[in-house]
């Protein structure tokens, strides 16, 4: 059972991490969920499990001494895929909180305030060459349509728990297993995932 019943205050945006694993650099990562609440188990119970990311996140823990509690949250990076970070390792300063926050699709960044830096003019201007468009804030529109794409992706990703449940429960009666109760709960979590699907 997930302690975090809420999504996470930066589910589908990117974040910054800072990590001992990679010293001298922050990532970006795409943070997708609190790990208890996308899995619905604990990464300790899911290092039982054999979970390798819970797996990954308990050597990290033993080596780079993190905290073993449950504030832990699944990421995606594109180069290395899905790994886990304690929220110890979040970078929150200022300059980070800003770069938190995806735009507001339906505003155009006032570029008076805040100039396009030498490589998104460059984007910027690729975009108006070949026709592609954006607006009168091309950068703005790329990251708002990358924060709305990974809002779809991770509510498509939520699918994944209800329907592994679903097959398992499936192919216990195809062996002759019978269970009300089993099948109570795994149509009671197709049907909340579903729901979430249809809010997305």
């Amino acid at each position: 059972m997930a302690s975090h019943p809420d999504p996470h205050p930066l589910a589908g945006r990117q974040a910054r991490i800072r990590t001992a694993r990679y010293p001298g650099l922050v990532l970006t990562v795409e943070v997708i969920d609190w790990y208890d609440r996308f899995t619905e188990r604990s990464w300790t119970q899911n290092v039982e499990r054999s979970d390798s990311h819970a797996l990954d996140y308990a050597a990290r823990a033993r080596s780079e001494g993190l905290s073993c509690d449950g504030e832990v949250v699944l990421t995606d990076r594109d180069t290395a895929g899905l790994e886990l970070f304690h929220v110890s390792e979040f970078v929150i300063d200022d300059a980070a909180e800003g770069a938190l926050t995806p735009p507001d699709a339906g505003a155009a960044r006032d570029l008076d305030a805040r100039p396009y830096s030498p490589d998104e003019a460059r984007v910027a201007r690729f975009f108006a060459e070949t026709g592609i468009g954006g607006g009168d804030d091309p950068i703005g529109f790329i990251l708002a349509s990358h924060a709305e794409l990974a809002r779809q992706r991770n509510a498509l990703r939520g699918l994944k728990t209800p329907l592994q449940a679903a097959a398992q429960a499936l192919r216990s009666y195809q062996h002759g297993n019978s269970g009300p109760d089993l099948a109570e709960e795994v149509a009671d979590a197709c049907d909340a995932a579903l729901v979430r699907v249809e809010d997305a």
